[in-house]
């Protein structure tokens, strides 16, 4: 059931693409969140290598930014237990 969901988003960015829209916010949005949830849904095996890089990982002044404050609240909810 899930495939089909992806598949359903693939063909929509694949038609968008093809159409000339700019794509590549919005899709590496949804990829950062797929990985997000594969990894604390689907494969608890690497729960926690995440968490070790994220909780050794140096933050640059970059990704302090607003651009990045609901990745760091992603990573703080599902990796810094």
């Amino acid at each position: 059931m899930e495939f089909y969901i992806y598949l359903k988003r693939i063909i929509f960015f694949k038609e968008r693409y093809e159409n000339d829209e700019n794509i590549a916010k919005q899709l590496k949005m949804d990829l950062q969140l797929w990985l997000i949830n594969y990894i604390t849904q689907d494969d608890k095996v690497y729960q926690k290598l995440v968490q070790e890089m994220f909780l050794h990982k140096e933050t640059t002044p970059e990704e302090k930014t607003s651009n990045n404050l609901w990745i760091n609240k992603l990573i703080d909810k599902y990796f810094k237990h």
